[in-house]
């Protein structure tokens, strides 16, 4: 006892214990960490290499992740050239490694060794996997927050749901579900065409890529989960945001336990996934308590994984509410993700590829209604597939291709390099050539099958037949209706979330194709950024300081031909400038001149007059080429390749706004994508209440300003300026003018006081010196600032407080704020946007307004023209924006008024590398200068009338309205063109069309003719003129009515009773002649009956008599008119029915040629008031409204459906047989009328077929329509008669 006692007494202590327990555990963890991010790497990059493998080192203990990072942020800084090489782009790091080391070779996705398998015949044999050494490579923990589903699981659990789900995309559920893909981009089509029908010019933009992610989403939400996009919208909201954060955390996912780490993004990652996850458990349970309840499961996705599993109870079979939710989330995902992005890279190509575009149409337009679709698979697939790479692991020691594989190796397949390896598909292998596929998939390529858009074996997209189908309908019904090409603003960049996406957007432009006339364009929002974040070294090696160096920039120029004034020490010819300036704004112009140039900018006009279009000048120690060639200009403007940047003084414009205007590259991309919707056509449509008041406000303020003789004076510059300052304070800040009214103010002096600072700016450091002019442009913007804080502290503090954000430009700005991820604008950020609408909301559009009412008082007779028209489309009502898209001659003025008084009278950018353009080479740190004033007043280009007001000029569009189709720039050009330009033209024509309404005006004694500059063009005078009533206005009062309403009433009589005359008597005695000069013979025309008395006659005489039994001699019986007409006049001849012309023609050869209506110039015999009361269906309708029934209709007569309909059929039949036989008598015989037998059996198939019920229970339908037939035919003799229906 006392020996185990002793023994107790010697044990450690449990403090002991546990301090040895956790060192254990801590050698434990260290060697396990040891292992995994240093021994195994090493061992399996030894074991690898030992085989001839080469690659990247290992770096601890992220691998490649880090350079991979790197890579891909310097890739995407910068956009391509339009080209299809964009590997480089898309994948930098793999592309370079393949370069290096070959088409296998390794790489390190943190710790673990990844080998890049780049031929395809390899590939092919690790995606087939028939022996299942091969696993998908996945992160559970982070796949589950976007999708897990079927595309992730292994094995049995694979297997189970591949099973399950295959069914939903066999051809013939693909075939059920064509009347909702139709649905679907019959939606689109029609969303595009309302926005086209409020373009102007012509054209619209439209970001392609977000429009075709809405369509794709609506099509899996209708088809996978009988829902509408607008349902699953917050599903897919979700899911795009959770794909970016997915793929920011996936650098750091070597990191142990980096997912549980409460960092920003993992945890909105976890409520994202929370909130999706929430939203399908309730449609779920929503399904499941409807199938529970007798309810039809549904012929869509979901309803086949719920009816699955209670088709198989509670067995192995059965998929947990967790696995429906992750199919649920990952069909959500994948469904709306390829197929968007691969329409998206279809019509970007087709529209860097016209020649294809209309091929394509052709071959649509060809096939249209029949059951062969264009073939387009294979074509953007190859250039562009969606999933950019596949990988696999593996989980036992593999050889392939000759080489063993450890345990533990990542296998990354390289779709996009296997698509563009020029040792498979040839030298061309960047070059768009669809015709490679022109013998199928197995021939496109030198030798074996290289083609993996959809991936390759057991595991291939399970949606892909779903996702082609969808696509060649959506781009089938696009180019029957479009034609489109590239918008200046698009930029090529695609990149990676996912899927391969464009990163600035997709935008397009497009005009009505030859199909179907339309005026219309498409193009994206979102342009890009067009600089990198970082300056590159220009190509000739020069530094981008090179502005500090005139002499050398000077030399530089003129070796290439150019000329113009000599650099002076430090203000260039700044003072040159400034005094011939002032000369010209102290004389003003004469009355009706508009040759305004040697006015508003007579050094530029007196340079390219002495020294050339294109020639030197400078601004301080910078050279400044002046480019007047419109061609130069656009290029300029355009900047495909993000080689020019805004000529920026920051510390000056700041003082008057620093927003979207100002800013490049990504700040500017992120920007204008955020405030893009504010203007697009739909929002306009919402602002038009808003112009209409403001617009009432000013014209009632004139109105009593106007005294006892009718008219005033009045200084309208003032007038339109609050105008236009109350417009955007109501449309952008949900305020009215006055409460804005001391920003204006502000900003008014801001501007005065920075253009003249702007002379000085040149002076290293002016903008720091104590001057009054400096300080009281700081006071400004600290006021300025102060209110618009106090604006926005406001609105923010009301959506804090569950207030809804308002409709307008700053609650754009604040929601923005809200959804995007990363980094956000900061409330200085969101203040300088708000400087700037303030000031070029106003700014543009009262310039515009001003100078048309100038012009007009010029030019009455331009004034009466665009009164007439505005009286004849609204009299006195408001301006509608139907009417106001009809406004040609007030929109021709419009556009004259631009051209000569242009709001910018120049555009600047700067170059920041050597670039090329026009054949001369430009260093970098030249000013480019686009004056668009001079452009606008070449008489090379407009001709010898360009200093006249001609706004005819501008009838048949902007594009034939100068000698140069791009020469018009009002608002700029390329990406950077005004978001706010249909804003400003829409504002414009709303006030000029009220004020035509209700004033003439002319030019006021006191007016003096001299526009100056003032960042806009303005009156430097004020703009005088001298309003009066128009004869409309001041006639409403003393009309007398009774008089008029007499004389408007005798006008319709007398026109009434020509148009009558015309179609009783003189139209058929035309058509008449017409047709027997040609031969015809027939009956002659009686007036207004013409043969349908004797028609009548013949009908009663013929069915008096019946024929005898075994006589099928029918016709002399059923139409004893047309019988009798045939036999004495031939086979075509002439018949009367009332005052139209009937041609019978018995030829069956003809009647296929009229009834095939090869050409649509045959229509039906429509009387739409009569055939409305028996059946007014896709047998009465005609063009597109016939297409669209049509196509709808089709699917329930094919073969396939008529099968099922067999059952339904002969249980009809059945019935009758069974009635037929209840009713023979004892000798086996009966007698019956099988007529009303017969009605009754086809009314009973009809109603179980068509409407899933029985004969009795419609019989009151099929009785009143069989009476309504008769009537019908009753009153088809007196339809000649004008409006007897009604």
């Amino acid at each position: 006892m006392d020996g185990v006692v002793a023994a107790a007494a010697n044990l450690p202590s449990p403090g002991l214990l546990l301090q040895g327990l956790l060192a254990l555990l801590v050698v434990w963890g260290a060697y396990q960490a040891t292992e995994r991010y240093w021994l195994r790497p090493r061992r399996l990059g030894r074991a690898l290499r030992a085989q001839g493998l080469t690659g990247t080192e290992y770096s601890f203990p992220a691998g490649d992740l880090k350079e991979n990072a790197r890579l891909n942020d310097e890739a995407r800084s910068r956009p391509m050239p339009p080209c299809h090489d964009v590997v480089p782009r898309v994948m930098p790091h793999l592309n370079s490694t393949v370069k290096e080391h070959g088409n296998i070779c390794i790489t390190w996705f943190g710790p673990m060794p990844r080998v890049v398998v780049a031929e395809a015949e390899l590939l092919r044999d690790i995606l087939s996997n028939k022996f299942g050494h091969f696993e998908k490579f996945t992160n559970r923990r982070l796949g589950k927050l976007l999708a897990l589903g079927v595309a992730t699981y292994d094995g049995e659990k694979w297997a189970k749901h591949r099973r399950i789900l295959n069914p939903a995309f066999h051809v013939e559920k693909l075939k059920r579900m064509l009347p909702a893909f139709s649905t679907c981009c019959t939606e689109l089509i029609d969303r595009w065409e309302s926005k086209l029908s409020g373009s102007s010019d012509g054209s619209y933009e439209l970001d392609i890529w977000p429009e075709f992610q809405n369509l794709t989403g609506d099509v899996i939400s209708r088809t996978a989960f009988g829902s509408s996009f607008m349902e699953g919208r917050r599903i897919f909201q979700l899911q795009a945001e959770q794909a970016e954060r997915l793929i920011k955390a996936f650098q750091y996912i070597y990191i142990p336990g980096f997912l549980f780490l409460p960092t920003q993004n993992n945890r909105r990652m976890k409520e994202v996934n929370r909130e999706i996850e929430g939203v399908l458990r309730s449609m779920i349970e929503k399904r499941e308590r409807a199938i529970e309840s007798g309810e039809a499961s549904g012929n869509d996705l979901l309803g086949l994984l719920l009816q699955s599993n209670m088709d198989r109870g509670k067995g192995s079979l059965r998929m947990s509410t967790e696995d429906v939710i992750e199919e649920c989330k990952l069909f959500y995902f994948a469904g709306m993700e390829t197929t968007s992005v691969l329409l998206t890279w279809t019509l970007v190509v087709l529209g860097m590829h016209p020649e294809w575009q209309d091929r394509a149409r052709e071959e649509v337009i060809a096939v249209f209604g029949r059951d062969n679709k264009p073939n387009f698979d294979g074509i953007m697939l190859r250039l562009y597939p969606p999933a950019v790479t596949l990988n696999r692991k593996t989980f036992k020691d593999m050889q392939i291709g000759g080489i063993t594989y450890p345990a533990g190796v990542i296998l990354e397949l390289p779709i996009i390099l296997v698509h563009h390896d020029p040792n498979v598909w040839g030298k061309d292998v960047h070059e768009f050539r669809p015709e490679r596929f022109a013998e199928g998939i197995s021939k496109a390529t030198k030798d074996q099958p290289a083609f993996f858009p959809f991936g390759w074996g057991p595991r291939i997209c399970i949606g892909q037949n779903f996702a082609l189908l969808e696509a060649k309908m959506a781009l089938s019904m696009i180019l029957q209706r479009f034609e489109f090409q590239l918008s200046p603003s698009y930029t090529h960049a695609p990149y990676t979330v996912i899927t391969l996406h464009p990163q600035h957007g997709a935008p397009i432009i497009s005009n009505g194709s030859w199909v179907r006339v339309c005026r219309c364009g498409l193009s994206a929002v979102d342009p890009p950024g067009r600089r990198s974040p970082r300056r590159r070294a220009p190509v000739g090696g020069r530094p981008a300081a090179a502005p500090t160096m005139p002499r050398r920039l000077e030399r530089a120029l003129r070796a290439q031909g150019l000329r113009g004034t000599s650099y002076r020490f430090l203000t260039g010819d700044l003072k040159d400038m400034a005094r011939l300036q002032q000369e010209a704004w102290s004389r003003p112009l004469p009355l009706r001149c508009h040759d305004i140039a040697p006015r508003v900018v007579p050094f530029f006009y007196g340079n390219v007059r002495e020294h050339g279009k294109t020639s030197v000048s400078w601004f301080g120690p910078v050279p400044k080429v002046t480019v007047v060639d419109p061609g130069l200009a656009k290029d300029v403007m355009s900047n495909k390749f993000g080689h020019f940047e805004k000529v920026k003084f920051t510390a000056l414009f700041k003082l008057l706004s620093d927003g979207l205007a100002n800013k490049e590259g990504e700040a500017w991309a992120k920007r204008r994508r955020i405030l893009n919707p504010g203007f697009q056509l739909e929002k306009l449509k919402l602002m038009l209440p808003a112009f209409t008041a403001c617009c009432e406000e000013l014209v009632s303020r004139w109105v009593e300003s106007v005294g006892s003789d009718g008219s005033c004076e009045l200084d309208v510059w003032p007038e339109l300026q609050n105008l236009t300052g109350d417009v955007i304070s109501r449309t952008a800040f949900s305020s009215s003018y006055l409460e804005g009214r001391r920003i204006f103010q502000l900003q008014a002096e801001q501007a005065e006081l920075v253009i003249r600072t702007f002379q000085k700016v040149v002076i290293p450091a002016y903008m720091l010196l104590p001057t009054e002019n400096n300080q009281k442009m700081r006071r400004n913007k600290k006021e300025i600032e102060t209110i618009l804080r106090g604006i926005i502290g406001k609105r923010i503090q009301a959506m804090k407080e569950g207030e809804s954000t308002k409709d307008d430009l700053l609650g754009l700005l604040l929601e923005a704020n809200v959804r995007e991820s990363g980094t956000k604008m900061t409330i200085e950020e969101v203040i300088g946007e708000c400087k700037l609408f303030y000031f070029a909301g106003m700014e543009t559009t009262s310039v515009l307004l001003t100078w048309t009412m100038i012009v007009l008082s010029m030019h009455q007779e331009w004034q009466h023209r665009a009164r007439e028209e505005v009286l004849a489309l609204f009299g006195k009502n408001k301006p509608d924006l139907e009417g106001l898209n009809r406004l040609k001659i007030v929109t021709m003025i419009l556009y004259e008024v631009l051209r000569l008084y242009p709001p910018a009278v120049a555009v600047s950018r700067k170059t920041y590398k050597e670039m090329e353009i026009g054949g001369i080479v430009y260093p970098a740190g030249v000013i480019l200068e686009m004056p668009v004033l001079l452009i606008h007043h070449d008489p090379e280009i407009w001709g010898s009338d360009v200093h006249e007001f001609k706004p005819d000029r501008f009838s048949e569009g902007i594009s034939k309205a100068s000698k140069n189709p791009g020469a018009f720039l009002p608002f700029g050009w390329g990406p950077r063109i005004c978001i706010g330009q249909n804003f400003a033209l829409l504002e414009a024509k709303i006030a000029m069309c009220m004020i035509l309404q209700r004033f003439e005006f002319e030019l006021a004694p006191t007016y003096t003719h001299a526009p100056h500059t003032v960042v806009a063009m303005h009156p430097m005078h004020g703009a005088q003129v001298k309003l009066r009533w128009t004869l409309f206005a001041a006639a409403t009062s003393s009309v007398p009515w009774r008089l008029l309403l007499g004389g408007v009433l005798s006008v319709a009589l007398l026109l009434k009773g020509y148009r009558l005359l015309d179609q009783l008597w003189w139209q058929p005695r035309r058509l008449e002649r017409a047709l027997r000069a040609q031969g015809i013979r027939g009956t002659p025309y009686r007036f207004l009956a013409g043969d349908l008395r004797e028609y009548g006659r013949l009908a009663r005489e013929a069915w008096s008599k019946p024929l005898p039994l075994g006589c099928h001699d029918i016709a002399r019986r059923v139409t004893p008119f047309v019988h009798d007409l045939v036999q004495e006049h031939g086979k075509t001849s002439l018949s009367w029915f009332g005052p139209n012309p009937k041609v019978t023609i018995v030829d069956p050869e003809l009647s296929r040629d009229v009834l095939s209506n090869k050409f649509g110039h045959f229509e039906k015999l429509k009387f739409p008031a009569l055939s409305k009361m028996l059946g007014h269906g896709v047998a009465s309708h005609e063009g597109e409204k016939w297409v669209k029934h049509r196509r709808i209709l089709t699917p329930a007569f094919h073969l396939e459906k008529l099968k099922r309909m067999l059952p339904a059929f002969s249980a009809c039949c059945e019935d009758l047989v069974s009635s037929w036989s209840a009713s023979l008598g004892s000798d086996g015989s009966l007698e019956l009328d099988v007529w009303p037998e017969l009605q009754n059996l086809t009314g009973d198939v009809i109603s179980r077929t068509a409407f899933s019920s029985s004969y009795q229970e419609v019989r009151r339908i099929f009785q009143l329509q069989a009476e309504q037939a008769e009537l019908v035919m009753t009153n088809i003799q007196k339809i000649m008669i004008p409006g007897y229906i009604t």
